[in-house]
């Protein structure tokens, strides 16, 4: 009784959806900071915040957290993909047929790269070939 006249019991306690919230606004910080500082796409500082906020590094959230935001992440990737598919202009292709090739060269050495990152790091291969398909939707040149 006496805790709740003086406010919540400190430090704060929260669950999965408060870590959620808290999660995609530093996300959403990152990537504003990115985009303003750095002149990268967005995309790189979302990146970036997953990888200092997962298991690798602070370790905020691990494969078992993941597991109760599937939908949210689900959601925010299609809404990402949408996003560049929004952005993609068919036309560039017509006009310089080497956009294409150079596009295509430039995602599959991202893949192969990334791949061989993963497995070298003891990661199974389903989940380097996951990573590495993410990396080329995700590489800032294709962003642009």
């Amino acid at each position: 009784m006496v805790g709740s006249l003086l406010g919540p019991a400190w430090p704060l306690q929260g669950n999965e959806l408060m870590q959620l919230a808290v999660a995609l606004l530093l996300a959403a910080v990152c990537g504003e900071a990115v985009a303003r500082l750095l002149r990268f796409p967005r995309v790189t500082g979302y990146s970036l915040a997953g990888l200092l906020m997962g298991p690798t590094l602070l370790g905020w959230f691990g494969p078992a957290d993941l597991d109760h935001v599937r939908i949210a992440i689900d959601l925010a990737l299609a809404l990402l993909l949408f996003e560049l598919g929004v952005r993609l202009d068919i036309r560039w292709f017509r006009a310089n047929p080497w956009v294409l090739g150079s596009s295509l060269a430039e995602s599959s050495i991202t893949f192969v790269v990334t791949y061989l990152l993963m497995r070298g790091m003891g990661y199974p291969n389903g989940l380097a070939a996951t990573v590495g398909a993410i990396a080329i939707g995700t590489s800032p040149s294709v962003v642009m």
